[in-house]
């Protein structure tokens, strides 16, 4: 269990740390949606527990589609609405 818990350890932090431009993602992850910040995280999250779910299933591709959508969908949600004025 512990070397599981290692591997997803590193998947996790080469996706974070790869370019948001490397990483497949969707469609959808990449379209304007008119649903809310809230919406939008809750689904991530989801995404983001389906993913270890699918790894525990040795789905080791779906798991990475999963989190690849996560983390499009987190990066898609942080970004600021508006420049600051100066």
């Amino acid at each position: 269990m512990g070397s599981k818990i290692n591997a997803l350890f590193v998947v996790l932090f080469i996706a974070v740390a790869t370019p948001a431009t490397l990483i497949p993602t969707s469609g959808e992850a990449t379209q304007v949606s008119p649903q809310t910040p809230t919406v939008r995280k809750a689904k991530a999250s989801r995404l983001f527990k389906q993913g270890i779910n699918q790894y525990q299933s040795n789905k080791y591709r779906a798991a990475l589609q999963s989190w690849a959508q996560a983390i499009a969908i987190y990066r898609e949600t942080k970004k600021p609405t508006s420049l600051p004025s100066k």
